[in-house]
């Protein structure tokens, strides 16, 4: 399981154009399917299903998926 907790996590998603900036992806085939993205260095992107983190992580993402 990925380590992160919510507040890096949304301190993350504010950072756009930093090294260690993270998104959310939605799957195009599954719409249900979230994936969290984030540079992996040299090129290199990881793009790992929301069920990877903590519960807190993904609610916090359908909370600011609602309110928008």
């Amino acid at each position: 399981m990925i380590m992160l907790t919510v507040e890096k996590f949304k301190n993350r998603l504010l950072r756009p154009n930093h090294h260690d900036c993270l998104h959310v992806g939605v799957d195009t085939k599954d719409e249900s399917q979230l994936y969290i993205i984030v540079n992996g260095g040299m090129a290199n992107i990881n793009c790992d299903p929301i069920e990877l983190y903590p519960l807190e992580i993904k609610a916090c993402v359908l909370e600011m998926i609602i309110k928008r």
